[in-house]
Parts: structure tokens; C-alpha cells; sequence
């Protein structure tokens, strides 16, 4: 378990997304049993409460759960939304096993994604879940395996990791609607093509492709984008209405999400 970013995370947002993506990824927590009853154990982890049931702490279920304070163990999250979390000691001795010698395959971009998930807005959180509630993708689009290994801020990396793994089907969160079919777009947006003062600092020309720009979806003022160069990806976010630039400096994807 990576507790140091679960401890690190300070908001309920952020507590159940990492929650989440370590149901999602299967991967072990390490909790510490401080109570027992006839029906099971109360734990603490990454100094979050939790509970095992009794018939979930041992492979042929715990006649005594009592034996089993003051023990450090391994354990897979079951239900991440519970309060407590409902966590099996029995589901990653099972995990364990089945891995045999190879040890456990974890997907490394949801890895990072909860590594990231401590520096993360309630408002970029509340849409990697939303996307997460859709179901996992088959493949990553070209698209977004082109912006994949560069660079970016926290908030733009995690949308992108977790856009990679699950698809975005009308999913509308605060003023931003998201969605696959904008990824098409993206190489047709308009091309700037005048940077300066005068009056028509706002002109793009038709027709030529661009590759700097990711559209994610809609928002009130038009395309929402992320803009890159050959190495990273630029903080903020863009926003394009028909021929023109309305975004404003320093706008951000969490203050779009967030009405800001």
C-alpha cells in the first residue's frame, strides 16, 4: 500500500478516489487490527478506519477474531464506498496465491494516478470517478497516446491517465461535457496564425491540421483543450469558440469543473 499518499490525501474526494482505484486495481493494503467482536475486526490504515468481517480474515473464516489484534496484515479493499471500508484479508490471501511466484500485476497508469491523486482539486477528482463509473476502455485512443508521454501538471496527468483507461460517453461534471467523440476534433481546430496587438490578434485559418491541441469536450465558452508543445503539456486549459480564443488567463480545468 502507498500510505504516504492515502495519508497525504485531505479531502473526502480525494480519500475516495484513491479508495477506488485500489479496488479497481486489486492492489494490497496494509492495515493494522486494533479491535475485535464475534463478528469481526475494526482496522486502521493510512490513519483511515476500517473493518473486516469475520468470515473475510482467514481462507476457512476467523473463529476468533480476538487472536488477530495487534497484527499487522495484508488486505484487499472490497468495498471502497463503505464507512468504514470494508476490506478481506481472505480476498488477497486468494489474490496471493493465485499470483503464485510472478507476484501481482498492477496496471502501472492507475499506479500513477493514485500516486497523484493527493494533489488533486475536488473537482478533477469528482470527474476521474464519474469516469471511472463507466467501465474500462479496450484500447487507448491515439489521441490521448499521444499526449501520454509528455509531461504535464498533476491535474492534466491524472485526467489523462485516467481518460487512457476509461472511456467518456456524455459525461457532463460542473460546466464541462466530455466525451470520446471530441477527441476526433482535435486535429481540426483552427490554426492561429497572427500573435500580437491589433485588431485581429484573434484570426485562425481554416484547413491545416494541428497536433498541439487535445479537445476534451464541451464547455460554456466553446472546445475545451489542452495544449501542448514537443515536450509538455501547458498548464490551464483553452478554450476555442469557432474561429476565436475565449479563454480566460489562468483559467484551469478544476475552476471550469468548480464554477470558478
Amino acid at each position: 500500500m502507498d500510505e504516504d499518499s492515502f495519508a497525504s490525501c485531505s479531502s473526502e474526494r480525494q480519500r475516495a478516489l484513491w479508495l477506488a482505484l485500489t479496488h479497481e486495481l486489486r492492489a494490497p493494503v496494509e492495515v493494522t487490527i486494533v479491535a475485535a467482536d464475534d463478528d469481526g475486526a475494526r482496522v486502521e490504515f493510512g490513519g483511515a478506519p476500517g473493518r473486516i468481517a469475520a468470515t473475510e480474515l482467514d481462507i476457512a473464516g476467523a473463529p476468533a477474531p480476538a487472536r488477530f489484534v495487534g497484527q499487522r496484515v495484508q488486505a484487499l479493499v472490497l468495498e471502497p464506498a463503505a464507512r468504514p471500508v470494508a476490506l478481506s484479508r481472505r480476498a488477497y490471501i486468494n489474490l496471493s496465491w493465485s499470483a503464485g511466484s510472478t507476484g501481482l500485476a498492477l496496471d502501472p497508469l492507475l499506479l500513477e494516478l493514485r500516486a497523484l491523486t493527493p494533489a488533486l482539486g475536488d473537482g478533477v477528482c469528482q470527474l476521474l470517478a464519474a469516469l471511472m463509473a463507466g467501465g474500462r476502455r479496450s484500447g487507448i485512443a491515439v489521441a490521448l497516446a499521444e499526449f501520454l508521454p509528455l509531461q504535464a501538471p498533476p491535474d492534466i496527468r491524472a485526467v489523462l491517465l485516467g481518460w487512457s483507461r476509461y472511456p467518456a460517453r456524455e459525461l457532463r461534471v460542473g460546466a464541462l461535457q466530455l466525451d470520446d467523440r471530441w477527441l476526433g476534433q482535435s486535429r481540426r481546430m483552427p490554426i492561429w496564425i497572427k500573435d500580437g496587438p491589433g485588431p485581429h490578434d484573434g484570426c485562425f485559418t481554416r484547413g491545416d491540421t494541428r497536433e498541439d491541441l487535445l479537445a476534451l469536450g464541451r464547455g460554456p465558452s466553446g472546445f475545451v483543450c489542452f495544449r501542448r508543445d514537443a515536450q509538455r503539456v501547458h498548464p490551464g486549459i483553452t478554450q476555442i469558440d469557432g474561429w476565436t480564443h475565449s479563454s480566460s488567463p489562468g483559467e484551469t480545468l478544476e475552476s471550469l469543473l468548480r464554477g470558478r
